[in-house]
């Protein structure tokens, strides 16, 4: 099997998780996130998570890059992604980018419930690396 799903995660604690699976149907996956399928996993501790956006590359190899790529993200480069919000990917793209003041609701709240601008939420399997 050649190809693979890229997908992002929402945990129950307000953080991304993003990862590749090679199969058919990607809900089994979710399931098994769920299911604490691998109990020492970064989602067993804060499910339930929730599928929040997802897409399926013909090449594993193109999915692997952009997983990695995708890990890298800012939270608010995330959250448009999610939205399917191209003025905000644009921005967010670019060096320096620091979100505008009039931010999209969904990233007011997530800022205040994550202790303001310098709280650090956890993305995917890399727990080293804050997505703010």
């Amino acid at each position: 099997m050649d190809n693979a799903w890229v997908y992002m995660l929402q945990c129950s604690d307000g953080s991304f998780y993003v990862g590749k699976y090679q199969g058919d149907d990607l809900q089994t996956r979710v399931d098994e996130h769920n299911a604490a399928k691998y109990p020492t996993a970064y989602t067993a501790r804060r499910r339930p998570v929730t599928l929040v956006w997802s897409d399926w590359f013909s090449r594993y190899d193109d999915a692997a890059a952009f997983e990695r790529r995708l890990k890298g993200w800012s939270r608010v480069k995330k959250q448009a992604l999610i939205r399917n919000d191209q003025r905000t990917l644009k921005a967010a793209a670019k060096r320096g980018f620091r979100p505008a003041k009039d931010l999209h609701p969904e990233e007011r709240r997530s800022r205040v419930t994550k202790g303001g601008p310098g709280a650090q939420a956890r993305c995917g399997g890399d727990h080293r690396r804050g997505t703010e």
